[in-house]
């Protein structure tokens, strides 16, 4: 695999500005979930810049032969609300550059010719004013009769109104402890929720990842099935729960309350306490009337097995 080669911050910035104001032609794309498009139609060296417009939660890309550049602009949908958003290539992502406006710069954040590890690695991002903006330029190299090499831009994205502890911040916010309200939130309105003991911690760096796998002697909620039987009986459930590297997670002693949320199929790790601390946590609640759903499931169970 060629070396990478990190494009000065500034000169990026000065060419990606001056490519889109400059655009012999723009064109643009009405409000979808997915879009998929080729170069082909465009001149070889055409610099036009087509709007693609994305409204819904998640949805796909693909951008086959690309040539010239796409600005695809990011709303959940029309409710004006600031979100937290998550982008992903594919493995086979080739032929162009991925830029996140941010602060009326450019940052890239998916450069052409990125390992296929890395490449499915999130990159994350907030918006502002209810919005955001990526850029996808062609690949500078691309000219003659490698421009019609068959290369493929496809992407995945995924976006989450601000509500509480979101997955992929740029900073140790994930990392941190929850406090009682988050807790609280996290068991309601979390994409699964189990009680379950840690089996072991396997760290990536190249993902810069941590995967914890859980066995699960309670599941209390689950959007997709992500933890199955294990087939040995006894109702456990087996599973796989990602969490970012830099969080330093070690396996622990004991049962956890294990909440998080779903993006591109794989679980990612949100609120962990252990599962006797949030007993008393939900205890109190009820009793105090400050829960904010119904706990009784997690205050009837054991503390350990």
């Amino acid at each position: 695999m060629r070396p990478l080669r990190a494009a000065s911050p500034t000169a990026t910035t000065l060419l990606l500005w001056t490519f889109w104001l400059g655009a012999s032609a723009t064109r643009y794309s009405e409000d979808q979930c997915d879009w998929t498009g080729s170069g082909l139609s465009q001149l070889q060296e055409s610099k036009s810049v087509q709007q693609v417009y994305f409204r819904c939660v998640e949805g796909t890309l693909q951008w086959k032969y690309p040539r010239g550049a796409l600005r695809i602009v990011l709303e959940h949908g029309t409710s004006g609300r600031d979100f937290k958003g998550c982008v992903q290539a594919d493995r086979t992502f080739s032929g162009a550059n991925v830029y996140l406006e941010e602060d009326e710069k450019l940052k890239l954040i998916i450069q052409d010719g990125e390992s296929s590890d890395n490449l499915e690695r999130l990159r994350c991002f907030s918006s502002k004013e209810g919005r955001t903006a990526l850029y996808v330029e062609a690949a500078a190299h691309l000219s003659g009769a490698e421009s019609v090499v068959k290369r493929v831009v496809a992407l995945k994205y995924e976006l989450q109104l601000v509500t509480h502890r979101h997955f992929g911040e740029d900073d140790f916010k994930e990392c941190r402890p929850c406090n009682d309200t988050e807790l609280m939130t996290a068991f309601c309105s979390s994409d699964f929720v189990v009680k379950a003991r840690i089996k072991s911690v396997t760290n990536n760096a190249d993902t810069k990842e941590s995967t914890l796998e859980l066995s699960a002697s309670q599941v209390l909620r689950q959007k997709e099935t992500i933890f199955v039987e294990n087939g040995h009986g006894h109702g456990h459930h087996h599973g796989l729960v990602r969490t970012p590297l830099k969080c330093g997670v070690q396996q622990g002693e004991g049962q956890f309350l294990i909440t998080g949320s779903i993006h591109f199929g794989k679980a990612r790790l949100g609120c962990a306490p252990r599962f006797k601390e949030f007993k008393k946590l939900a205890e109190y609640a009820t009793r105090t009337g400050r829960n904010m759903c119904n706990m009784e499931e997690v205050m009837g169970g054991k503390d350990d097995l």
